[in-house]
């Protein structure tokens, strides 16, 4: 009977173990993680239902406000109370002046029996409103906000209005302004989701809001006989057919939400599972309906949940790769314990394994090892000694001559082809050798400038220098500049052009060099234009280097620290050591000048400024410079 092996064995027990866990922890994540997901979502659909709602309340307070203010006004008393005829239109000009940002199509001033006597519209003078609820609201000393279809404009609108008081404190009259419906439902179209439906209803269910047109003025459910005729006795919607959307358990939940609450609908008109989020108002006789498909809803939980689902199945299947390719590594020594003991058990005293298994394997395999050293220890030490020695002369002869024996070839290769026989491989490497080792020089260069302007060792040697022609020279250099594309370098002096100023030459040259390669290099337009502008003032010599670059929006104190640069800089351009502002500053600091910049902020470009002493640049004498010493030393090796 054929025994199957430990290994095999493990393996099958391993990967049933980790298949069923695997398949556990797969469904409790695709069932926990779609209910979890799931009422996450319901969770933003009510937040986001109640930052709508805190908009519409601020623009139904905004109004309302506003009225009451028309109606504590001190021209509309006097008015109300003597009837005197240029007072009205002191009235009618203080309306319109409160206003000019057109909230109310109209403001009127009613008296107590509901005749209108002042009006921003004409239409509305000497008609008597006193059916409307808003006007009875008015009357009993409470402001009130009502929608209706105008019977004087025949168009729908939100009525707010507000009692007016004598100085007895009596109400002498109702002042009323009516709202376009474009300005109530400003918020909603701004917040509005492409794939969520909003709606704006009154307290009976009315749409008053929808970006369903056919839903206009419609009732979420079936009005009752009460109703429509209250509707129709307060001439509310006069003119227009109340049908109804078939959405009762909406409207059953108007009558007793007083927060936002979530209702799940199936909606029989087009047969979709919807969620629907319900809120209040705030204590205006309105509310918020957002209503959403339920497969959209949770389409986005789904495919989240379906790609955890593979992943974990992924990381199952490769787990059991894992784990069968480690416990095959685990186990192999067994098979070396299993032939050294068939070896000694055959008279061969010399084979030993070596395990180092940290483990019971390890201490097998010494207990071994040990038993075969007492049985013929001479042997086995001549043998141990002399394998070690050859181990050593092999390891070392491979070590030594693989290393040797590739520089040969390639110092052969080189020496025997020359420079001008290498492939088009080998100059590639080449060239990609010499270029590194320009960036390790460039780099070795800003440390040591670094290491003398910090140490005070920094030497200033300035001769007379023609400075137009100098930055003249320095723009034809810059314009070589593989990264300018198509940008424009342009150069504009307000200063006679025989100006000289005594400066050293390279250290300047290094200055505007670091300005205007960076406004090259994270110029945002390719197209655009680079400015350099030369002035002098009483201050000193001034340049300006102007780009429509990037900008720098964040760390602005940071610009000219060591080794600092912005993580916009760094996702443009990787390579750089953020020294170049460093050694400007502190170039200039050293000469008596001064550098800066201006920027309004991301993708609004950049100005740098760089400021000499009218005398120019002092001679100062530091030590060696060893950036110089560097440069030889470099020639010297090539």
């Amino acid at each position: 009977m054929k025994i199957k092996s430990l290994k095999l064995k493990i393996i099958l027990l391993s990967t049933s173990v980790i298949l069923f866990f695997g398949m556990l922890a797969i469904l409790f994540v695709f069932f926990e993680g779609f209910s979890v997901l799931k009422k996450q979502g319901i969770q933003n659909l009510s937040e986001v239902t109640a930052v709508q709602t805190v908009a519409l309340s601020t623009t139904f307070e905004n109004a309302r406000t506003r009225i009451d203010h028309l109606a504590h006004n001190n021209s509309v008393t006097p008015y109300l109370e003597h009837s005197e005829a240029e007072s009205a239109a002191d009235v009618l000009r203080h309306f319109e002046l409160n206003n000019r940002d057109e909230v109310f199509s109209v403001i009127y001033l009613m008296d107590t029996d509901g005749l209108t006597l002042v009006s921003t519209d004409p239409r509305f003078t000497g008609n008597n409103y006193e059916f409307r609820e808003y006007f009875q609201t008015a009357m009993t000393g409470e402001t009130d906000v009502y929608t209706a279809k105008g019977v004087t404009s025949n168009e729908v609108g939100y009525y707010f209005s507000a009692p007016v008081y004598s100085a007895s404190n009596t109400i002498i009259g109702v002042i009323v302004g009516k709202a376009t419906p474009e300005y109530i439902h400003t918020p909603l179209e701004i917040l509005a989701d492409e794939e969520e439906d909003i709606m704006l209803t009154d307290d009976k269910g009315i749409v008053l809001y929808s970006k369903e047109e056919e839903r206009l003025y419609a009732s979420l459910g079936e009005l009752t006989e009460e109703e429509l005729s209250n509707i129709e006795d307060k001439r509310q919607y006069e003119g227009i057919k109340i049908e109804s959307l078939g959405y009762k358990p909406v409207k059953e939940e108007l009558d007793k939400a007083s927060t936002t609450s979530i209702i799940e609908h199936d909606n029989k008109t087009n047969g979709r599972e919807e969620i629907i989020s319900i809120s209040k108002i705030s204590e205006y006789p309105y509310f918020l309906i957002i209503e959403k498909d339920a497969d959209q809803f949770l389409k986005s939980a789904y495919n989240l949940v379906t790609r955890l689902s593979i992943f974990i199945f992924s990381m199952v299947i490769l787990a059991i790769i894992a784990i069968a390719y480690y416990i095959s590594k685990l186990l192999k020594p067994i098979d070396d314990l299993e032939s050294a003991v068939k070896s000694i058990g055959q008279g061969d005293l010399t084979p030993h394994v070596h395990i180092k298994t940290g483990d019971e394997l390890e201490h097998l395999s010494e207990t071994i090892n040990k038993m075969a050293a007492e049985i013929e220890s001479t042997i086995a030490q001549k043998n141990e000694v002399n394998k070690m020695k050859s181990e050593f002369i092999s390891i070392a002869s491979h070590q030594l001559k693989t290393p040797l024996g590739a520089i040969k070839l390639l110092l052969e290769s080189f020496h025997d082809n020359g420079i001008t026989k290498l492939n088009k491989t080998q100059k590639e490497h080449l060239f990609d050798v010499d270029r590194l080792v320009k960036q390790m020089i460039d780099l070795i260069n800003d440390l040591l400038d670094v290491s003398r302007l910090d140490t005070g060792a920094l030497t200033i040697t300035p001769t007379q220098t023609n400075i137009t022609h100098f930055l003249e020279a320095m723009i034809e250099e810059a314009k070589l500049s593989p990264e300018l594309n198509e940008a424009k370098l342009l150069f504009n002096t307000s200063i006679t052009k025989d100006l000289s100023l005594p400066i050293d030459k390279s250290l300047f040259h290094q200055v505007i060099s670091n300005i205007i390669s960076n406004a090259i290099r994270y110029s945002s337009n390719k197209n655009g234009e680079i400015l350099i502008n030369l002035d002098q003032d009483s201050q000193g010599l001034l340049i300006s280097i102007k780009d429509e670059g990037i900008g720098i929006s964040e760390d602005k104190d940071k610009i000219f620290s060591k080794f600092f640069r912005t993580d916009r800089a760094k996702k443009l351009f990787t390579e750089g050591s953020g020294l170049g502002l460093y050694v400007s500053e502190m170039i200039m600091k050293a000469s008596g000048g001064k550098i800066w910049f201006e920027s309004e902020g991301y993708e609004k470009g950049t100005t740098f400024f760089v400021q000499i002493p009218n005398a120019g640049m002092p001679s100062v004498t530091g030590e060696v410079d060893i950036t110089k010493r560097m440069h030889k030393q470099y020639e010297s090796i090539n």
